[in-house]
Order: C-alpha cells, then structure tokens, then sequence
C-alpha cells in the first residue's frame, strides 16, 4: 500500500489541478490511499474544500494549528494507513502528466537502500524547475533548474538530493528518522531529511522517468510563516561540516 499526502492550505484551485490529474494518471486507486492534509486555513476556504473533495476517494485531514510544511506532513502519515510501505509527499501546485507510481516502486525496488525518490519538473513554461540538487560550496543545495526539459544530462537518473515538492520515501525510512523537522517550517525541511537518511547509509535518487509539472510557490498561498533564509541557516548549522566542501557529493 502507498499513502499520498498532499498538504494544503489556500490553493485550492491548484489542488483541483493536481488530484484531478492525479486520478487521471492513476485511476487503480485500490493500490493508495490520498489524504489531503489542510493546514488550519480559513473557514471560508475549508467549506470549498469539502465541495472539491466529495465523491472523489480522498481522507481529508484537518489540522488545527497551522505550524508549518513539516508538520503537516508529518500530520498526514500519522493518519496514513498502517500497512503503507511508501509515502509519496505531492505538493498541493503538482500538476500530473503522466503514471509515476510504477516507475517509483521500480526505482526502490533496484535496492532496498534506496530511500527516497526524487523527480523531474518543469515550470508551466517549460523550463526545468528540479531535476535534481546539486551541492554548491558556498550557498549548500541548489536545484538544478531553468533549462530545457530535454536536456540529456537532465534525462539521467543518478543520486543526488532531491525536492520535496514530489517525493517519495520509505514508510520504514521515515519512521527511523522520525519523520520531518518540524523545526523547519517551510523550506530545507526535505534537504534536512535527505541528508539524514544518507548518513545512515540510504540513497536519495533522482529518476527523470517520473515527472510533473510544478508550479511552484503556489503551495502556501500568501505565507509568512518562517522566511526561508531561517530553515537556510538552520540547515548550514546542522550541517557545517560539509559547507566550502567543492566535491561533496551526499550521495553512494
């Protein structure tokens, strides 16, 4: 079983995007559960969200205080179903093109010490928005992004980080960890659990077969919650040790 969770908090409009192609893409609902995690938004937004959501086979989770991305992934797999060996995180402004569930199994699958699956997405113009991450050594992660999604280095799979926007991860992964920082409030909390897993010798990979489009920042709606350059400097603290490392590679 797989549990797809998939936090929101005033995009709406994006949400009925990504569940409608989400089914779409993946109509054998009887092989994962969707649980939309909303985030203590306003009331008028949660009375349309019941509308968007009736009829279709989605849980819908309510959250009481809104305390970030972390924690309301964290929220969702606490009601994921017991039997779930794999989470598979979605950004609410994820917009399917094509079945990802098949080629994410495969990939973990390849090795049981694959941990986490990352994909590649495009902006709505085209241009690649992740395809991996990249360690810079002044500046930590970067995503590698704003080129053609065709491009040939882009189209392999290798480890690497990846974004959180579209993430898979073992159930039993995330349980060792301990699930996502919820120190993290929107920002770097999927690098942090990345990094985590690979110093206890898991793989973090990027396979360019699963994809999407991502329109990104929609997430969160108007959010001021925690600036990212808090998560940012949270993250260079906890880890330091690789900061000005040009060859580092957090990867096998």
């Amino acid at each position: 079983m797989i549990s797809i969770i998939i936090p929101t908090y005033t995009n709406l409009g994006g949400l009925a995007v990504c569940l409608q192609s989400l089914f779409l893409h993946e109509p054998d609902t009887s092989q994962y559960e969707t649980l939309v995690v909303f985030d203590a938004g306003p009331a008028k937004i949660r009375k349309v969200l019941d509308v968007l959501v009736a009829g279709k086979p989605v849980r819908l989770i309510d959250k009481e205080k809104r305390e970030g991305f972390s924690s309301a992934i964290n929220a969702g797999v606490r009601y994921a179903r017991s039997d779930s060996n794999f989470y598979i995180l979605v950004n609410d402004d994820i917009e399917f093109v094509r079945p990802f569930i098949n080629p994410i199994l495969a990939t973990f699958a390849e090795d049981p010490q694959i941990a986490i699956v990352g994909a590649k997405l495009w902006h709505p113009d085209g241009k690649i928005q992740h395809a991996g991450v990249k360690w810079n050594p002044d500046i930590g992660p970067c995503h590698l992004r704003h080129r053609s999604i065709d491009s040939p280095d882009l189209n392999r799979s290798r480890d690497c980080l990846v974004t959180g926007a579209l993430f898979a991860t073992r159930a039993s992964v995330f349980r060792e960890i301990g699930g996502f920082d919820e120190a993290y409030k929107m920002g770097y909390e999927d690098t942090e659990y990345a990094m985590q897993a690979i110093e206890r010798g898991y793989r973090s990979v990027y396979r360019s077969t699963v994809m999407a489009i991502h329109a990104e920042g929609a997430t969160r709606g108007k959010d001021t919650l925690d600036p990212r350059n808090e998560g940012f400097q949270r993250f260079k603290t906890r880890w330091a040790k690789y900061w000005g490392l040009s060859n580092f590679q957090p990867a096998k």
